[in-house]
């Protein structure tokens, strides 16, 4: 059996309804509602996952997310954040502090726990070389061997504007050119 699962949410019914489907699932849960229950847990019990709310009653779970990446004993622990917080900057502060996945509320219960069993099974896979690092992609860059677009095309053929963006198309009329470019309505005498 792995680690357990440390589920941080201030509501009861998410704690119920998750820390259920992960024991259905086969995978032992630890619950709790606070982030200093969350710190005590932490430091008491050997944990594989965190799945982690953002907003808690004593603080903001994404500073606890930055003390587990801070810490080198606990950086390679993967951490799933479960918010209802669903501004795009939300998700992207918390996945640039760390966190390895961001499921937004309300969730399915069987796509988090899917969730939890790849983030376990890469957490057991690889672990990461140093703290807060190895868990962003890199970023491939050519060689020089590699093909190129030629200037002011990018890969396909499309053309690019003058400022290098991609061109865009024309939109086409909807409707049939007139004499005066719009449409009127028939005026014929009564």
């Amino acid at each position: 059996m792995t680690a357990p699962v440390l589920v941080v949410d201030d509501s009861l019914t998410v704690r119920m309804d998750l820390s259920e489907a992960f024991e259905g699932a086969g995978m032992a849960v630890l619950a709790c509602g606070t982030l200093d229950e969350a710190r005590r847990l932490l430091a008491s019990e050997a944990v594989g996952l965190v799945v982690l709310d953002v907003n808690l009653p004593d603080g903001n779970g994404i500073d606890l997310l930055g003390e587990l990446r801070a810490d080198t004993a606990r950086c390679s622990l993967p951490v799933m954040v479960l918010s209802s917080e669903a501004e795009v900057r939300d998700r992207m502060r918390a996945l640039e502090v760390g966190a390895d996945d961001y499921v937004g509320k309300p969730y399915d219960v069987s796509y988090v726990v899917s969730r939890a069993r790849q983030l376990l099974a890469g957490h057991d896979a690889a672990p990461r070389r140093s703290p807060g690092a190895g868990h962003r992609r890199q970023r491939h860059l050519p060689r020089g061997d590699e093909r190129r677009p030629a200037p002011g095309r990018l890969p396909g053929g499309h053309r690019r504007d003058g400022r290098g963006r991609p061109a865009r198309r024309r939109p086409r009329a909807r409707w049939p050119s007139s004499s005066t470019g719009r449409c009127r309505a028939s005026t014929a005498p009564p």
